[in-house]
């Protein structure tokens, strides 16, 4: 994912800000051919169970 020249570029929290952005013209997509498979177990102040 990259920003399109003259974009206004800031954090997106969400699937729907992200898709949001594309369908405004911020983003472009380019597809890597890689799918990585990182489930979080561990993050800021908590955990999943064990």
């Amino acid at each position: 994912m990259t920003w399109n020249e003259g974009s206004n570029t800031r954090e997106l929290k969400s699937e729907i800000a992200i898709l949001e952005a594309r369908d405004n013209g911020e983003l472009s997509f380019e597809e890597a051919g890689v799918i990585v498979n990182c489930p979080f177990v561990k993050w800021n102040g908590s955990h999943l169970q064990l």
